[in-house]
């Protein structure tokens, strides 16, 4: 249990950084592409346990290919539709590609899933694997716990910002004067890194993320001005 723990730590870090560096490079922005604080994607270290499971098929590696694209596929359309039941919001949408599902899951997405399968299967998975054998038992445990404590610890909080930030979000958007006097306590209670890192969040609306944005500078230069 230790080691699947400590493996689960190690892909969920792993598939941070892959999902941070992917958005720079179609973005040319750094991003924290993470529903948590810390850094690291906790459907990414589910992901990759499954993809595991495949081991047995280590000779084959088309079968690999199409069944972790399947099985990761899969995992992404269950999420997007869990998230959505929980804080009735979609966190992302893939409409705008060529080939999807109900805007969850696209091709692109799938096939590098089926890429990351190989990856994970004979790269990966020996890579980790390595590292913990190497490490002793007792330091296993301890970064065992400390581990399991910050995860649920940042769980609990992202989960209660996400739910305060879909509610203001969703009085956000009736606000059509920015000069409101109430507006700025809604968007001191607005996650922006949310925003940023699933900006489906506010329904695509450009002129409202401009909205946000604007006032998020005007709060901070005169922040800045009471501390001078």
């Amino acid at each position: 249990m230790v080691d699947l723990i400590l493996k689960f730590m190690l892909l969920a870090i792993i598939g941070y950084i892959v999902e941070v560096f992917y958005v720079y490079i179609l973005s040319n922005k750094w991003v924290n592409r993470g529903y948590l604080n810390g850094p690291y994607i906790p459907i990414y270290a589910i992901g990759g346990l499954l993809i595991g499971l495949l081991d047995k098929y280590h000779e084959d590696f088309l079968i690999i290919f199409f069944m972790g694209m399947m099985l990761c596929s899969a995992l992404e359309f269950y999420t997007s539709y869990f998230m959505e039941k929980l804080f009735h919001r979609r966190w992302w949408d893939y409409s705008d590609h060529k080939y999807h599902l109900n805007g969850r899951v696209c091709l692109q997405n799938s096939l590098l899933f089926g890429i990351g399968s190989i990856a994970v299967i004979y790269f990966l998975n020996p890579f980790i694997i390595n590292i913990l054998n190497q490490i002793e038992p007792s330091l296993k445990l301890f970064l065992c716990i400390i581990f399991l404590i910050i995860f649920v610890t940042d769980l609990i909080i992202s989960t209660a910002d996400a739910s305060t930030t879909n509610i203001n979000i969703n009085i956000f958007n009736k606000f059509g004067d920015i000069n409101n006097k109430n507006i700025s306590k809604i968007l001191g209670e607005i996650k922006i890194r949310f925003i940023k890192a699933y900006p489906n969040l506010i329904n695509n609306n450009k002129e409202l993320m401009e909205k946000i944005q604007k006032i998020n500078k005007e709060i901070k230069e005169k922040t800045k001005k009471f501390k001078n």
